[in-house]
């Protein structure tokens, strides 16, 4: 009897524990902070707009704004000079609501989410650059719960890949974006 009673016990026991770890929340990933490294690209001089709607987003020199339409696509260029990782964050806000966006490189897509009325940077994710040359870094509009999906004011590059051999339009100095996005 004291055999039963002691299998019981401990049985219970494992059980009981069992069922505490599995009712806790599992601690998220830690999200990547941006390297002091990182390179900032400002989408105003290297991003340009796809679809067939005028409406519903636009391009100037702050970056994409009054972005409404999820028809509507960006699509930033970079040049990079040597193979390796590369890292991704989003500068952005969403005035009102919630969204939910997809970061295309080199044929492999992340969706991320993303809230909040003030400038956050958020991460989008890894990818691999297997040899160098032209990126084109597409952004598209998956949902939204507000009226814009967001406003995107630049991109942050970290990683093997991104060196100071990066080539991309760096500032308006000189109306570059203008210059810039027309070439």
């Amino acid at each position: 009897m004291r055999r039963l009673i002691f299998q019981f016990l401990i049985t219970t026991l494992i059980l009981n524990i069992y069922f505490q770890q599995s009712c806790y929340a599992q601690p998220k990933a830690k999200t990547p902070v941006v390297p002091a490294s990182a390179v900032e690209v400002p989408l105003g001089g290297n991003t340009w707009k796809s679809g067939n709607h005028k409406q519903g987003g636009r391009i100037d020199k702050t970056g994409i704004t009054q972005w409404t339409d999820p028809e509507n696509t960006f699509t930033t260029y970079v040049r990079v000079e040597k193979p390796g990782s590369l890292k991704l964050w989003l500068r952005l806000q969403v005035p009102e609501g919630k969204s939910r966006l997809r970061v295309t490189i080199l044929g492999k897509s992340r969706e991320i989410r993303v809230t909040g009325n003030s400038w956050q940077d958020y991460y989008a994710g890894e990818w691999q650059v297997k040899t160098p040359g032209y990126l084109a870094i597409q952004l598209a509009g998956v949902n939204k719960t507000g009226d814009q999906f967001a406003e995107v004011a630049s991109l942050k590059l970290a990683g093997e890949a991104v060196d100071e051999n990066i080539v991309f339009v760096k500032n308006n100095e000189g109306n570059f974006f203008y210059w810039g996005r027309r070439g």
